[in-house]
């Protein structure tokens, strides 16, 4: 009989140990609050109480409540969803998780912190997709990560800590934008370039300036035959004249 006990209590033990315990509170005709109790902490959710019968996508991880657990799934569902808010506490009670489910989706602010009170991270979820800028923190509040979501991908500029620099970094969903080698440039090259671009600059001003001496002397050179041209006829003019005071009868 004592035996049988032992196994009975051990029995329990492990099951408490690996699902945990609940107790159910009815809040309305609609929703009801659960409180699951695990061995290192302890769970308080709210639950939609009528059957959801509203098909899952694919692309979402959805959670329920069945038998005692929070469980969890991609693109699919069986008990109760969750519908509320979801509160969580250490062993000491105190608050180390808040967030929102709506029909089963993560929805609004959730933060998350460490045992002593100090923030871990700071999300936002639309409709089970994170739509937001992740902040990340360490125990002593320094920041860890800054990660721009859409659509529930790492998408647009952020800022990763490595080696105690927040470095900037680009995502396209999920995956890393990284410049092609050729992009990258040398300082020599970059010095090589600017070289180049001076020397360029130098052989305009020269061409320019050898052009304006080229318009210039076209000028001068116009300005010549026409001073020839007048000075020629002059002097035809003065021949003529002469050549009639010649001609006259006077003479």
């Amino acid at each position: 009989m004592k035996n049988i006990k032992l196994f009975t209590s051990i029995l329990f033990s492990v099951i408490l140990f690996n699902t945990g315990y609940s107790q159910k509170t009815k809040l309305n005709m609609k929703n009801s609050e659960v409180i699951v109790v695990y061995p290192d902490s302890t769970v308080k959710a709210i639950v939609l109480l009528k059957n959801f019968t509203k098909t899952p996508k694919n692309n979402l991880t959805y959670y329920w409540y069945y038998q005692d657990n929070i469980n969890k799934n991609l693109g699919g569902y069986s008990g109760k969803i969750l519908d509320g808010k979801f509160l969580v506490f250490d062993l000491e009670k105190k608050l180390i998780g808040e967030g929102y489910f709506k029909k089963g989706l993560k929805h609004g602010v959730w933060k998350r912190w460490y045992p002593k009170g100090g923030l871990i991270s700071i999300e936002k979820y639309k409709n089970g997709q994170k739509n937001c800028v992740s902040t990340l923190f360490d125990k002593t509040g320094k920041t860890i990560s800054i990660i721009q979501y859409k659509k529930g991908f790492k998408n647009g500029k952020s800022w990763i800590l490595e080696n105690d620099t927040l470095i900037a970094k680009k995502f396209r969903k999920d995956v890393e934008v990284i410049k092609k080698s050729k992009d990258i440039k040398t300082k020599k090259e970059i010095t090589n370039d600017q070289t180049t671009k001076e020397e360029k600059k130098k052989e305009k001003i020269k061409e320019n300036k050898n052009e304006e001496s080229i318009n210039q002397e076209k000028v001068e050179k116009k300005k010549f035959r026409i001073f020839k041209k007048k000075d020629n006829q002059s002097k035809q003019d003065e021949n003529q004249k002469i050549n009639k005071e010649v001609d006259s009868p006077d003479h």
